[in-house]
């Protein structure tokens, strides 16, 4: 997205969205729809008729809370997956702290976001020095064991902030020509590093979390500096049973 800008919905394949009875997105004076589209082949005459339908209301009384999307992920130049590997694991360098003025907003959908080496994502709070788990033992912001590109599905969570919560996201990528060739990534394929970018071949790391109240003066957006997390040609902590 353009610096500066504040996303008012996002999609990826495989996304729906479930908002809450009384639960509403400020319609903004002027909005933008930014679409990424991946033509490797550079087949010429393809035409696209996608779109975005918005269901509208001017009746106040229906929406008790306005929501917005938080972002949280590690900035382009943060990435870069090196070659020959089986997993290699990236996370905020710094995480994400919730202050007073976010005590008590409710995070009520998840969705995260890689391109095609991406494997797991995860997205951790971690609370009075533990980490926060839903009732199934998952993630409480959500988590994608077995990432694919082409199920981005938003996940139903239930969190609400406390003073202190520290947020993270974690990726983990595959980068090996055998899997490059598998989905799709012709620059991957050539057996280099790749580096972050909007570009299908290159990669991301983020999440996109609904929430409410939404109050732009404190809007969340936490995009950072990476650490590794893992790497598999030097440790044995790095997950691998996709």
């Amino acid at each position: 997205m353009p610096e500066g800008s504040v996303p008012l919905f996002v999609w990826a394949p495989g996304a729906k969205l479930n908002i809450p009875e009384g639960v509403g997105f400020s319609l903004p004076r002027y909005s933008v729809i930014q679409v990424h589209y991946n033509n490797p082949n550079q087949i010429s005459g393809l035409s696209d008729s996608s779109g975005v339908r918005l269901k509208i209301t001017s009746d106040e009384s229906k929406i008790d809370y306005v929501s917005g999307f938080a972002l949280l992920g590690l900035s382009f130049n943060a990435i870069n997956i090196p070659a020959r590997t089986d997993a290699y694991g990236l996370k905020n360098a710094d995480s994400f702290v919730i202050n007073e003025a976010l005590v008590g907003v409710n995070v009520f959908a998840s969705v995260v976001h890689a391109h095609l080496l991406g494997r797991m994502i995860r997205v951790q709070v971690k609370r009075n020095g533990g980490m926060l788990y839903d009732s199934h033992g998952r993630d409480v912001l959500g988590s994608k064991e077995q990432y694919d590109f082409n199920i981005q599905d938003f996940q139903n969570v239930s969190y609400t902030a406390e003073l202190g919560d520290e947020w993270t996201i974690t990726c983990i990528y595959k980068n090996t020509v055998e899997y490059a060739l598998l989905v799709g990534n012709t620059v991957a394929a050539q057996d280099v590093p790749i580096s972050g970018g909007d570009d299908t071949n290159n990669e991301m790391c983020i999440a996109f979390l609904a929430y409410y109240p939404y109050d732009p003066s404190t809007r969340i957006a936490h995009m950072t500096e990476s650490s590794v997390y893992c790497d598999s040609n030097t440790a044995t902590n790095c997950p691998t049973n996709w």
